[in-house]
């Protein structure tokens, strides 16, 4: 024991002891003793090295003072390292929508460190992939590492990053990126690159300010612009901003398609009162130049419709929607629809009328339940019926729908609780009466039905 290394110097394991060279077959003339003896002499001497490695480490110093719990410690296993990926499997990482966020990101720390991209498409391919499931952080910086091993960005690479920083509502980095890249050239695709951040980010001014850098630079827009600029004005509530932009398309005879007629259409319930008159004006315009609408076009018409309460023209949008969905999958009713048609009946004060239909609504097959729109509108018309049950009643079926009611809707119920309830009808309103909705197809104007009606 006297010749063993000394292993109370902080080693973890003990060292094995050399073993003598294997003798040779014991030869007839010696003992069967002698060989036992050997092997058991080697067995103590194994038996006497482990022990003293158990107890080097008991008196180890780092040993001294630490609980159980910590000693425990040096048993636990050692977390793995990470598989390697090819550029293969990180792509299919990226495609994966059901693929966890971290490990997208470990992807992309292996690409961006071990710079298994070469190509550029495989860069630009990236970033989009990127953007498009909203890492734009890990975008961005597989943008940075082509840049850093030498590869030269193009005017689609700058729209990929552009494209990114517009996902992360970072407007500067955007325009940062919009100068950088066109320190040679500004094109189309870095300007719609920029504008379609801007419409990110509700920041529809500097979208003009685009739009009239264009014309010095002498680039012509295309109609995918236009409509990133009518949305962008659309989706920042500026009217006024989406008309200077039709009459810039009529003006360079860029004409309208049917994205660009249902956002103006969208637009006309930003004004003060909501032009509906316009928004139908604009219906007959696509009428007349056979451009097709559909479920999104009638479905904006009749949101303005409510929020003017011309209930009676919205509801002959709805009917116009039911005969152009006959056959059609993408023209079934959505909620957005029905809260529109229950949203005009209430504003025009026809409370029975939106509950009835309301109910009718419900019997229809909808794509979605109602949602939490339509839910806060009926809910107002029982508090202006002062029906406390039928509130209590709805407020329960929201639970059971999935949407779970908030603040604003306990507080129309303590309006309901605070006010005296009123006599009852002599003659309610029966379930299953009909909606007063006249019968029009589908070319029929929307204006000339409801005047009739």
């Amino acid at each position: 024991l006297g010749s063993l290394p000394p292993l109370a110097r902080g080693m973890a394991a003990p060292l094995p002891l050399p073993l003598p060279p294997r003798r040779p077959a014991p030869r007839q003339g010696r003992a069967r003793g002698q060989v036992r003896g050997w092997r058991f002499c080697r067995s103590l001497l194994a038996g006497a090295a482990a022990a003293s490695g158990i107890a080097s480490l008991l008196l180890h110093p780092s040993v001294h003072g630490r609980t159980a719990s910590s000693r425990l410690s040096f048993a636990q296993p050692v977390a793995s390292k990470p598989k390697l990926l090819t550029v293969k499997e990180a792509m299919g990482r990226f495609k994966n929508s059901k693929s966890p966020r971290e490990g997208v990101q470990e992807a992309v720390r292996q690409l961006v460190d071990r710079h298994l991209l070469e190509e550029r498409q495989d860069y630009r391919n990236t970033m989009k992939l990127l953007a498009m499931r909203g890492f734009w952080e890990e975008s961005l910086a597989v943008f940075s590492e082509m840049k850093w091993i030498g590869v030269l960005p193009e005017g689609r690479d700058f729209f990929a990053a552009i494209q990114a920083a517009g996902k992360g509502k970072n407007l500067d980095l955007a325009f940062r990126l919009l100068e950088e890249g066109g320190a040679q050239a500004k094109d189309l695709w870095l300007y719609s690159a920029a504008v379609q951040a801007c419409k990110d980010s509700y920041a529809w001014e500097k979208a003009l300010q685009i739009m009239a850098e264009m014309e010095v630079n002498n680039v012509v827009p295309d109609l995918v612009f236009y409509n990133n600029i009518l949305t962008t004005c659309e989706k920042s509530c500026q009217v006024g901003a989406a008309r200077k932009i039709e009459a810039e398309m009529d003006r360079w005879g860029m004409a309208p398609d049917m994205i660009s007629y249902s956002t103006l259409i969208s637009a006309c319930r930003w004004d003060d009162p909501p032009d509906w008159e316009k928004a139908l004006s604009y219906l007959k315009k696509m009428d007349k130049l056979k451009i097709g609408n559909d479920h999104k076009t009638i479905t904006a018409a009749m949101s303005v419709m409510g929020s003017a309460g011309r209930w009676v023209e919205a509801l002959v949008l709805q009917q116009q929607l039911y005969e152009q969905r006959e056959g059609k999958q993408d023209m079934s009713p959505s909620p957005r629809a029905f809260g529109a048609s229950i949203k005009a009946c209430t504003a025009a004060g026809r409370w029975d009328l939106a509950l009835l239909f309301f109910e009718k609504l419900k019997k229809v097959s909808c794509t979605r339940p109602p949602d939490r729109g339509v839910y806060n509108i009926i809910l107002e018309a029982h508090a202006a019926k002062g029906d406390k049950v039928r509130a209590l009643e709805l407020i329960e079926e929201m639970r059971l729908s999935g949407v779970e009611p908030r603040d604003r809707n306990f507080e129309v119920l303590e309006r309901i609780v605070e006010r005296p309830q009123p006599a009852p009808a002599e003659a309610p309103l029966e379930e299953e009466a009909d909606v007063p909705v006249p019968e029009v197809d589908a070319g029929t104007d929307v204006g000339a039905a409801a005047a009739s009606a």
